[in-house]
């Protein structure tokens, strides 16, 4: 009788040889029959039925048996099927992590997807080795790994995971960590040329857009784009816009304005103007777009000044709404003012005498551009590229990257978060300024000042490939972090650090350094 049941048992599976079942986390998962209601299954003359979508029954190591299962669609029962169930083997557990090959130099996060036939994933013992030596690197389900503490080039990252049985799979990784960011894309005619991905960043309804395209061309008449590179660095954008065919504008005394071409004139504006959302108005051949006291233009359709053309007046000129601002080898001596979802380019300026403020913005962005001060409160994102400023205030600002740039005093606040690279930071005082829960890090730049940089109120400075000079290099307050790999810091004190954390890797320090209150240092 056994034997033809289990002559039974095998001739059903091969009828059936898309039913196939597997362990996991001590469960009998069948597969196979998804496309049935339900099925009614028997073990040991226990009749039970289960959602054929998911069927997952408990079970015990070497425990074999015979299941019998019948599906069941609109109430129909169909054709049984037994299946022989082994329980015998004990198998290594399965590891899926993907790990890219180039990564860029932050802190990054690889999810990792555990298994095991007969232990539950939380179970399981991992390890992982970063260039041969262990460190904690599993978090949560995940792999963290700071790139930013790691050298250019290529790393190799071994992650062993070991079940109650003593099976172990066993796996290495090689990856690269890119630190620089590459070239902008160059713009032809309207064409994006570069064999790179690009991103998009465009205004659409009211919010701040972020798309990626490998083609030449994109549907916007008005974006920055940028350049990414394999391990997902952005570079410094380039404004493309449309040139549209606009009729020109033959009235100089103007009371509305409109789409139009402002050429080889000057134009004075009377009142309070609105360029409209749907409107377009381009200065173009060394026209002057003059703003008497007491008058103002409002943007919110897009303006663009072109080379060599002039706003000028006592005046007020206003980004808002969703206006689109571009001033390009113009001269703004006018009262400047972004205050709205806005998005602006500013490129071979110089602001020195414009009245300007940025109290709220979507995206913004400088090039070759010098100033005494530039205040930027409330925005999205900000670039700031080859540029000179006395002054940089940011404040509540999402992500800002500085690069190839020169400042004296630099303060960040209220939850900013931004990067600097290649860029000189100089002062007689206090030259970098950083609290209010705000995060900056700097990449192959240099610091010099009596004071060069003050960390407070739960804010994060991380330093990479940095010269500090300085009486005093760091002074840190109020449970900041300092994080500092591959830099040289010569000062009278090094560090104050008072209530902070601080990591020194592979840092050459000269310098006293003071520890006070709760704080935590510590050097590799």
């Amino acid at each position: 009788m056994n034997r033809f049941v289990l002559a039974l048992a095998l001739l059903c599976t091969s009828l059936f040889a898309t039913v196939s079942y597997y362990f996991e986390s001590a469960n009998l998962v069948i597969k196979g029959l998804e496309t049935y209601d339900s099925v009614k299954i028997t073990i040991d003359q226990i009749n039970f039925t289960v959602n054929a979508a998911d069927i997952r029954i408990p079970w015990q190591k070497n425990t074999d048996a015979l299941v019998k299962l019948v599906p069941i669609t609109n109430g129909q029962e169909k054709e049984p099927i037994t299946l022989k169930i082994n329980a015998n083997k004990d198998l290594p557990p399965k590891m899926t992590v993907n790990i890219p090959s180039y990564v860029p130099a932050e802190k990054i996060t690889f999810p990792v997807s555990l298994s095991d036939d007969w232990d539950e994933a939380s179970k399981l013992t991992i390890r992982t080795y970063l260039d041969g030596r262990v460190f904690d690197g599993f978090k949560n389900g995940s792999i963290v790994i700071d790139a930013f503490l790691l050298h250019s080039g290529e790393h190799r990252l071994r992650i062993t995971c070991k079940d109650s049985g003593s099976n172990v799979v066993d796996r290495t990784y090689r990856f690269t960590v890119v630190s620089q960011i590459p070239a902008p894309p160059m713009v032809n005619l309207g064409r994006v040329v570069s064999n790179r991905t690009h991103r998009a960043y465009f205004m659409e309804n009211s919010e701040l857009k972020q798309v990626d395209f490998k083609q030449d061309l994109f549907d916007r008449d008005f974006y920055f784009v940028c350049d990414v590179d394999g391990a997902g660095n952005e570079s410094f954008p380039v404004l493309n816009y449309v040139n549209k065919k606009l009729d020109r504008v033959t009235t100089m005394n103007l009371i509305t304005l409109n789409s139009g071409l402002l050429a080889s004139a000057e134009y004075t504006i009377f009142g309070k103007l609105v360029i409209p959302s749907s409107e377009t108005v381009v200065l173009r051949q060394n026209a002057t777009l003059k703003i008497p006291q007491g008058c103002e233009i409002t943007v919110k359709g897009t303006l663009i000044a072109e080379p060599g053309t002039r706003i000028t007046g006592q005046g007020r000129l206003t980004i808002a709404d969703e206006g689109r601002f571009a001033a390009i080898g113009a001269r703004l001596d006018v009262n400047l003012s972004i205050s709205g979802s806005s998005i602006s380019w500013f490129s071979d300026l110089d602001l020195s005498k414009t009245a300007f403020s940025v109290t709220r913005a979507a995206a913004i962005s400088f090039k070759n551009v010098k100033t005494n001060e530039l205040e930027l409160t409330n925005a999205e994102k900000v670039w700031i590229y080859s540029c000179e400023v006395g002054k940089l205030v940011i404040k509540n600002v999402g992500k800002f990257l500085v690069t190839n740039s020169k400042i004296n005093h630099l303060n960040v606040s209220n939850f900013s978060q931004g990067r600097l690279y290649a860029t000189s930071l100089y002062s007689n005082d206090n030259t970098i300024l950083i609290s209010n829960f705000s995060v900056v890090e700097l990449i192959d730049s240099w610091i010099s000042a009596n004071k060069c940089a003050q960390v407070q109120d739960y804010s994060i400075l991380r330093l990479r490939s940095t010269q500090i000079n300085g009486d005093v290099a760091f002074n840190l307050s109020g449970y900041s972090i300092l994080d500092s790999f591959a830099n040289e810091i010569s000062s009278s004190t090094a560090l104050y650090a008072k209530d902070s954390r601080v990591r020194f890797l592979k840092t050459k320090i000269l310098g006293e350094v003071i520890k006070v209150g709760r704080s935590e240092i510590s050097s590799m």
